[in-house]
């Protein structure tokens, strides 16, 4: 058969499977817009970014194109607006409404600013000997080396998680020491409610509790507390950081690593 012949008779099959495929490549790029389009974006600290779809938060493992994108942003307690962002060679860079580069002493937060972020003003304080009740109560241990530890690596916040206006205690403490000790290494998270204590979390071995920071994520008076289970001494976008605040009347965690509940 002559092959002109035989093209064009296949024509019509080769037409419609160019057909096929370009409505293919047309959805696959919708699909691809659609997933990536976000409600706002929310950046904690140097390594941490969240991006919002609807009333879910997300935390990504990359930077998103922040391009012509105007940023509210937090330098301690100060707040600034109309700020831009780039991100480049591992960092994050800042712009006034000139395109002046700014440099912030003790950057907090940044978010998109059709979000509405408070922040809990309450700084992060260290041991006291008004908490060594609560440090025996909890973790049950008369090994003073262990105590020690634990005593050292005190991290405590007040936080008014449930909007009534008066601050609970969030405590995290470890008894990882860089020593070899002998006793076993555990990292508990506790809250103090008018003196009683709730043990949140308790992990075993190098994985300690670290407060990164509170929020009022949505802006309903009730503070979020960012914590990452793992060790940051060097924060990395692959590291896990789960959300705790208020769960069916009691503080708990409300978000794991991907998915805000």
């Amino acid at each position: 058969m002559d092959i002109k012949e035989e093209l064009r008779k296949n024509l019509k099959y080769i037409i419609i499977l160019v057909c096929l495929l370009l409505l293919y490549i047309v959805f696959a790029v919708f699909l691809t817009d659609k997933d990536e389009k976000a409600d706002g974006y929310l950046i904690v600290g140097d390594a941490l970014i969240y991006q919002k779809n609807g009333d879910s938060w997300e935390q990504l493992d990359e930077v998103p194109d922040l391009d012509n994108l105007v940023f509210d942003v937090y330098d301690g307690d100060e707040k600034l607006s109309n700020i831009t962002i780039q991100y480049n060679a591992g960092r994050f860079y800042f712009f006034d409404e000139d395109y002046n580069e700014m440099d912030f002493a003790d950057f907090r937060v940044a978010y998109t600013d059709n979000l509405d972020v408070k922040i809990n003003s309450n700084e992060i304080q260290k041991y006291e000997e008004s908490d060594e009740k609560y440090i025996k109560a909890v973790t049950n241990t008369t090994n003073e080396d262990s105590l020690s530890a634990y005593r050292t690596s005190l991290d405590k916040l007040r936080v008014d998680y449930d909007g009534d206006g008066t601050n609970e205690v969030l405590y995290t403490i470890t008894n990882f020491s860089y020593q070899v000790e002998d006793y076993p290494m555990n990292s508990y998270m506790f809250m103090v409610d008018n003196s009683k204590v709730k043990i949140i979390g308790k992990s075993e071995g190098l994985k300690p509790f670290t407060i990164i920071d509170s929020l009022d994520l949505d802006n309903d008076g009730n503070f979020e507390v960012i914590v990452a289970n793992e060790v940051v001494d060097v924060p990395r976008f692959d590291t896990c950081y789960q959300i705790y605040g208020m769960k069916n009347n009691n503080f708990d965690l409300v978000q794991k690593c991907s998915t805000f509940e």
